[in-house]
């Protein structure tokens, strides 16, 4: 609870610092957090979610309220599938036509978004998931996308979106900030996850705002705090200090993301996956890290506030 409070006030702070003081919306932070499926095998569908979708068990539990039910909630990538179990659950009627599914009243089916649907899918097929709609293109909406089952029939939706001159226009705007910032943040982050490749902190030029005192960058390396102000010195800190690492591989954990008129605000983990020094020594990396975005007018998304603190790095 404490860090959930710690989020909403840094973010409202940060959002009174930049812009007018407005109204907040209290379902400005709303966010899908779990669906949940019934079943009457209780075993066989928490294997189902583990083995063919990779979910893990983060908790299970029962209600003495409700005598014979059994509850679980499987977890990956921040999001949760609460299994419902009870031997009273009847069979899920599934129709013979796939199709004559989309004519059934309630919630259809839970999505999925993924950066290569037809490797999803292959992926799938190699474990044997039943798949009623294979990768299919469909440019009204945007998306490629497959319908696959799981193993009490309900319909699990896998879905990629599809690049601006493959689809056609969306009818209420095309892609919404918070992908954009989403986006961007890989962006950013694929300038340091770089590998054996050399460093090219040019890459951070067009995601950050210009100009002299533009910014503020907080950055906690082997003890010391680094403050930038400007992307130039941004560029000429972190070059000299990247070239002599031998291999540099991070990943982003923990991606949080939200947006207020023209300013957005991002948390994330940055977590070494393969980083080594100068000697080829393997240094244990990790970081928590904060962007605040600024929509600028011409340039769109720039980053105006960046606060990386390590927490855990050997000398």
């Amino acid at each position: 609870m404490k860090k959930v409070i710690l989020f909403i006030s840094l973010f409202s702070f940060l959002i009174v610092q930049f812009t007018s003081a407005e109204e907040v919306d209290p379902l400005a932070l709303m966010r899908a957090e779990h669906v949940m499926v019934t079943t009457n095998d209780y075993g066989e569908t928490m294997r189902w979610y583990q083995d063919k979708l990779g979910f893990r068990v983060k908790h299970e539990w029962t209600v003495p309220e409700f005598p014979g039910l059994k509850l679980a909630y499987l977890e990956r990538n921040n999001f949760i599938i609460e299994v419902v179990a009870s031997a009273d659950t009847p069979d899920a009627e599934i129709p013979e036509n796939f199709a004559s599914r989309f004519n059934m009243p309630g919630i259809g089916h839970v999505a999925f978004l993924v950066d290569d649907v037809d490797a999803v899918a292959k992926i799938l097929k190699a474990k044997n998931v039943s798949m009623p709609m294979e990768p299919t293109t469909f440019t009204d909406s945007g998306r490629r996308l497959i319908f696959i089952e799981d193993n009490n029939g309900h319909v699990i939706e896998f879905l990629e979106e599809l690049p601006l001159n493959k689809r056609k226009p969306y009818t209420g705007g095309e892609r919404d900030d918070e992908k954009l910032v989403r986006d961007l943040t890989q962006k950013w982050l694929a300038g340091w996850d770089i590998g054996a490749r050399p460093f090219n902190a040019e890459v951070f030029r067009p995601l950050f705002a210009p100009g002299k005192n533009a910014i503020e960058v907080f950055d906690n390396v082997q003890g010391d705090v680094i403050v930038i102000r400007d992307v130039e010195t941004y560029i000429a800190t972190w070059g000299p200090f990247m070239e002599p690492l031998q291999h540099w591989s991070v990943r982003l954990d923990d991606l949080n993301v939200q947006v207020s008129g023209d300013m957005a605000f991002t948390t994330f983990k940055l977590v070494g996956t393969d980083t080594r020094g100068p000697d080829g020594q393997v240094i244990p990396f990790g970081q928590y890290g904060t962007h605040v975005w600024r929509k600028l007018p011409q340039l769109g998304w720039r980053i105006v506030h960046e606060h990386l603190t390590v927490y855990v790095i050997n000398k």
